[in-house]
């Protein structure tokens, strides 16, 4: 039976409807012109890995790019849509989330982040870099000696390595600690101050910035050699200038040496 073009017309107009009433949007992400959403979802890879809360939710994964130098990745709750956590990358490769993984036991997942030719293991919540390791081609996760912790491998220039925290079993290569740890601020939201905890554990040089989110300096709060131990630093919601900044989410990034972490913080007047 031929169907008439009215016929037709009259189906995209009822499809029309029935998607403008059934169908809409339920969040949005405006940040920067740059931002995209980041899945890439391998034959090695299952929808845990993509659940950094634990709450049984696939979070959305988005990437801004805010310039060329920096990369942004912001993690939106599946179920509730709100924002969990930020990693700020510096660096000129554009990264890719990859997935997650408890790589050492403790509960928390790791973070896989990758870019052309390297591939990082980044600790959650703390943001720091427990691994940078050099690949060509793929990755895969599996827990290859049955000790309950995932190993990583990698495609590299002269072959395939297989990398894995030391449980004492394991006869891959183990992991390094990271060189320090950035904690949440307190109170978050805040007004007028909060005080950021870190840890340095081996002596460096130490940089503690507050930044907008497009990555621009606000204030810098710490700057120099620090000593291995435990510190904190306030903001009382001033720049650089004593000038007093507008309400709004920040970013707090901590550098000791080869170490970065970032996290939010959101002020409100």
């Amino acid at each position: 039976m031929r169907t008439s073009t009215a016929t037709i017309a009259m189906l995209i107009l009822l499809a029309g409807t029935a998607l403008s009433q059934g169908y809409q949007i339920e969040y949005e992400y405006d940040l920067g012109s740059y931002a995209s959403f980041e899945f890439e979802l391998e034959p090695t890879m299952i929808p845990e890995f993509f659940d950094l809360n634990g709450d049984g939710n696939m979070e959305i994964v988005i990437r801004d790019g805010l310039d060329q130098t920096e990369d942004l990745l912001v993690f939106i709750d599946g179920a509730t849509y709100s924002e969990i956590w930020s990693y700020r990358h510096v660096g000129s490769n554009e990264i890719s989330f990859r997935g997650t993984m408890d790589l050492d036991g403790d509960q928390d997942k790791e973070l896989l982040v990758g870019s052309y030719g390297e591939v990082w293991i980044i600790d959650y919540p703390s943001g720091a870099t427990i691994a940078s390791i050099p690949k060509e081609g793929n990755i895969a996760v599996y827990d290859i000696d049955s000790d309950g912790l995932p190993e990583l491998i990698v495609n590299t220039s002269t072959g395939v390595q297989v990398w894995g925290w030391d449980s004492g079993t394991s006869g891959v290569p183990e992991l390094p600690e990271p060189g320090a740890r950035l904690d949440r601020n307190r109170p978050n939201p805040f007004n007028p101050g909060t005080v950021i905890a870190y840890q340095v554990q081996s002596g460096g040089a130490v940089r503690l910035e507050i930044l907008d989110l497009k990555g621009r300096l606000v204030r810098s709060l710490i700057e120099g050699y620090l000593p291995a131990g435990e510190y904190e630093a306030s903001w009382d919601g001033l720049d650089d200038r004593g000038g007093s900044v507008s309400s709004g989410t920040y970013l707090y990034v901590l550098q000791v040496g080869d170490f970065t972490a970032s996290r939010k913080l959101v002020l409100l007047k």
